[in-house]
């Protein structure tokens, strides 16, 4: 709060205003008129600062400007963005992720994948997958379990799957074990082919 101090003439009557003069403070200028206290001289006969009683503070206006309301502000500052989605579900499911082995690789022991699986090398040893795709390059020799296998290479061993696909280069010398069956023509075969009942 700011108050004025208006000083008038003790002739005048006048009461002071927001804080009047300490007693035996003399004003300058004419009785009976307003007198302008420290412009008359009388500065210099100012009582001690402590009789005039506390400063007097200015008031200060706060006002605050909010662009957004707090409640979408409290947000920024929490762990979990609200803008962030969960990843999207890869279509095909286990099918969308597949791993390589490289014509330059030679594995020998067991390989499980939960994803498709392309052999390029070559593999001594069993082979479980979700899906299974033997390259012209490729070679397995081992027992090998998956929904669906695709042979283009070599495959020795024993062969349990929902789907066998035997393209015109591919050579096999296996006991299959199958539902669906697909032979191109070409593909070298050797040994027993079983369908399992639906």
């Amino acid at each position: 709060m700011v108050r004025n101090l208006d000083v008038r003439d003790r002739g005048s009557g006048a009461a002071s205003q927001g804080g009047g003069l300490p007693s035996g403070a003399k004003t300058g200028g004419r009785a009976g008129q307003a007198g302008c206290f420290l412009c008359s001289g009388a500065k210099d006969r100012l009582p001690p600062a402590d009789r005039w009683g506390p400063p007097l503070t200015p008031a200060v206006r706060f006002r605050l400007i909010a662009d957004e309301p707090i409640a979408e502000r409290s947000s920024m500052f929490s762990k979990t963005d609200p803008t962030s989605e969960p990843a999207a579900a890869r279509p095909g499911g286990s099918n969308a992720s597949r791993s390589v082995l490289g014509p330059d690789l030679k594995i020998t022991g067991e390989i499980t994948s939960t994803g498709a699986l392309e052999v390029l090398g070559e593999i001594d040893g069993n082979v479980v997958a979700d899906a299974l795709i033997v390259g012209q390059q490729g070679r397995i020799s081992g027992a090998v379990s998956a929904q669906t296998v695709e042979v283009t290479g070599r495959l020795d061993g024993k062969v349990e799957s929902r789907s066998f696909t035997m393209r015109a280069s591919a050579q096999v010398a296996a006991d299959v074990v199958y539902e669906k069956l697909v032979i191109e023509s070409g593909a070298t075969i050797e040994g027993r082919f079983s369908k399992t009942r639906s």
